[in-house]
């Protein structure tokens, strides 16, 4: 019997036929039953994505616990370019009399993507570097340089 493509994957099937190649085509011989090679076990994309999105998710919790804060820290250098000193309890009550509590997180979108994207890299390449070199160091908690190493890696 001669198949006439070149890619086959006969390994996952049972039971295994004998074969040889000839250019652009496989030729089949004899069957012969033989035990399919063990697969290893593939990360499901939420298994990989995991720290990936708990990095993106703190970040995101943190920047709607500090965006009032920051928010006022740029009107009192707003305010202090124009030459009017004010405190920031001040400036606070006059931004929520005078624009309501939503306006301590105007620009939050921004906030919120910049954290999605780079805390959420930062943290999740370090879960993953940290894996690699557990591996790489046997299974044994890593000493205090590599995990700097791999700190520094993540950014």
């Amino acid at each position: 019997f001669i198949y006439p493509f070149d890619s086959l994957d006969i390994a996952s099937t049972m039971p295994v036929l004998n074969t040889f190649r000839t250019e652009n085509t496989t030729v089949f011989t004899g069957a012969q039953i033989v035990a399919a090679p063990p697969k290893q076990e593939a990360k499901s994309v939420l298994t990989a994505a995991k720290p990936f999105l708990t990095g993106s998710i703190a970040g995101c919790f943190s920047t709607c616990c500090i965006q009032p804060m920051d928010m006022i820290k740029v009107r009192i250098q707003l305010n202090a370019a124009s030459g009017a000193a004010a405190s920031p309890v001040g400036i606070a009550s006059k931004m929520i009399a005078e624009e309501g509590v939503a306006s301590l997180y105007a620009g939050l979108s921004a906030g919120l993507t910049r954290q999605v994207v780079y805390t959420g890299s930062r943290l999740g390449l370090y879960d993953v570097f940290t894996d690699k070199a557990k591996e790489a160091n046997g299974g044994k908690p890593l000493p205090l340089h590599q995990t700097a190493l791999c700190a520094l890696a993540a950014g």
